[in-house]
């Protein structure tokens, strides 16, 4: 088994946001309309997984 550190396996809203150079509401929003699969950590903080990151941005060169 390989663990690739440099890969994170969950992204903030923040992290997305400079990845794909859009806004953090951007990010918010998609995962707010369902476009994007998140979860809360604590109750507050929004994160997504890194292969729910792998397959929207798949679907989104499609």
């Amino acid at each position: 088994m390989e663990n690739n550190s440099s890969q994170p396996k969950v992204f903030s809203p923040q992290m997305l946001a400079h990845r794909w150079q859009c806004s953090e509401r951007h990010v918010r929003n998609l995962i707010r309309n369902g476009h994007l699969p998140a979860f809360k950590v604590g109750g507050k903080l929004l994160r997504v997984r890194a292969v729910d990151v792998i397959a929207f941005e798949d679907q989104a060169e499609a």
